[in-house]
């Protein structure tokens, strides 16, 4: 339990959660934990993937603020789930509006324009399922203007394993941590969050090209996996506290990835990593709340 630790958190702050529409909703948690990589990546079923559940382990957890992460592979969708978040989200004010993009949609300026005036605090992306390529010219305009309207963006950095990939999905799509490191040399004003620590299915020498990087690192679903493709648990441990104790200590987010995480569980994680000396009270702290609350302006005391 987290009373039993020696520190309890003024606050936690979860930046990476998802919720899904009630027609998909049992079949996608459902075929995502069929898969065998659900497995390989410890996932551990968290809430069920609506707000309500999330608004309720909010309230067993102390959760002060979580952000919901739009997810979508068809352009044609974007500002429709865009809509379904955003009204979602006022259903507790501890949920966080996030919304996405692609940078040829048509509407562009038009979507950035509403997200500002719903006050999303951030755009998450996935180039592989929304396949297009980050550092591509296309790209590098999206993003001029998402520096313009002040949004951050969280990337997903997984490498998909190939036989998951379909005819139409190409390497030059993901946005792993060198093509992060490069759209972050070339657009340095660009607040970009590599999500999952870096990327799943990623070898930890290209993770540690991130630390120290400028480039803010959320944490879910890597505990157990930054020591790809052996995956040996004490080694992951170890890397994972060494990026935690070398990046930059303001941009080191908590997440969870919830439904396919456990919010309980993985806060627990890292009490225990502070009641065994491999971080500090300090630490601590700026990973659950204080970083978040400092980007994005979220207001906590």
């Amino acid at each position: 339990m987290i009373d039993s630790y020696d520190v309890k958190p003024k606050h936690i702050v979860d930046a990476h959660t998802h919720i899904f529409e009630e027609e998909y909703r049992e079949r996608y948690i459902e075929e995502t934990f069929s898969i065998d990589f659900s497995i390989i990546l410890n996932f551990k079923r968290g809430a069920d993937g609506t707000l309500e559940g999330l608004s309720g382990s909010a309230d067993v957890n102390n959760i002060s603020k979580y952000f919901i992460l739009p997810v979508v592979k068809d352009p044609r969708k974007i500002e429709h789930i865009n809509d379904y978040y955003y009204r979602e989200s006022k259903k507790d004010q501890r949920a966080v509006f996030c919304g996405t993009l692609h940078p040829d949609h048509p509407r562009l300026d038009a979507i950035l324009a509403d997200l500002k005036l719903k006050n999303a605090k951030m755009i998450k992306l996935h180039s592989v399922f929304q396949r297009f390529n980050i550092t591509a010219r296309q790209s590098l305009n999206f993003f001029e203007k998402v520096v313009k309207a002040d949004l951050p963006v969280i990337f997903d950095t997984s490498r998909i394993p190939p036989r998951y990939l379909t005819d139409d999905d190409r390497p030059e799509y993901y946005a792993n941590p060198s093509k992060l490191l490069k759209l972050h040399e070339i657009l340095p004003e660009l607040k970009i969050i590599a999500a999952h620590g870096g990327g799943l299915f990623i070898y930890d020498y290209e993770r540690r090209n991130l630390i120290d990087s400028g480039i803010y690192i959320e944490l879910s679903s890597s505990y157990y996996n930054c020591d790809w493709p052996q995956n040996d648990y004490d080694i992951s441990l170890e890397n994972f506290i060494y990026m935690l104790n070398n990046h930059n200590q303001d941009k080191l987010l908590f997440g969870t990835d919830s439904p396919w995480q456990d919010q309980k569980a993985d806060m627990e994680k890292f009490l225990k990593l502070h009641e065994t000396g491999k971080i500090t009270k300090e630490q601590l702290e700026n990973i659950l709340w204080k970083n978040a609350n400092s980007l994005f302006e979220l207001g906590l005391k």
